[in-house]
């Protein structure tokens, strides 16, 4: 079944501004998630956290670690997937494709 599907669905496009929409989404949390912070928001539990690595009490490492996700993961989950995708398309045609990614 899936190469079946896989020969009747078109290849996917992947597109620059795409990565935006996840950027925009991570860093609307990362600031949701510091006001929570601020404001005295509780979890049930009584934490002043919603997940233990986003522990504001600790600003650095969260920081660290949400702008590295936000900045260095996405960037380069972006360029994994655009690879596989000219992977992909350079196989299937049996030579080599235009650039993956469109502006």
């Amino acid at each position: 079944l899936p190469p079946l599907l896989d020969a009747l669905l078109p290849p996917p496009r992947l597109f620059l501004r795409h990565s935006f929409f996840s950027l925009t989404f991570g860093l609307a949390w990362i600031l949701f998630s510091f006001i929570y912070y601020k404001a005295g928001g509780l979890t049930h539990e009584g934490e002043t956290y919603i997940y233990s690595v986003a522990d504001w009490d600790s600003p650095g490492g969260t920081c660290v670690f949400l702008f590295g996700v936000a900045f260095i993961f996405l960037p380069l989950t972006l360029c994994a997937c655009s690879a596989l995708l000219h992977f992909r398309r350079r196989c299937a045609d049996g030579r080599p494709s235009s650039s993956s990614v469109s502006p």
